[in-house]
């Protein structure tokens, strides 16, 4: 069984994107702990968040009220998605040195 970290890359991945709170709920994890674990992606490149939308124009799909976050008067939430490795990074070339 994979690691709460993996986890949360799978969970993510299925979703497409989410909160940290939506993600802490289902894993059954502390916020804290999965605000971590996205740091820790973030850093790496392979998730991206970006501010929720404004009320009524809802980007996980569901439509309002499916997410609980639209209906929301507090700060905008963040929603994160995973990014694939190769979606972001430049494939490396490698210098030939030419020999007189």
């Amino acid at each position: 069984m994979n690691g709460p970290l993996f986890q949360l890359r799978d969970l993510l991945r299925r979703r497409g994107m989410a909160s940290a709170a939506q993600l802490a709920a289902e894993l059954r994890l502390p916020a804290g702990v999965v605000e971590d674990m996205l740091a820790h992606w973030s850093r790496r490149g392979l998730v991206a968040g970006a501010e929720a939308p404004a009320s009524g124009a809802c980007a996980s799909g569901g439509g309002c009220a499916s997410c609980g976050q639209c209906a929301s008067a507090a700060a905008p939430a963040v929603l994160y998605r995973w990014r694939e490795a190769q979606a972001q990074r430049p494939p490396r070339s490698i210098p030939i040195l030419a020999r007189a």
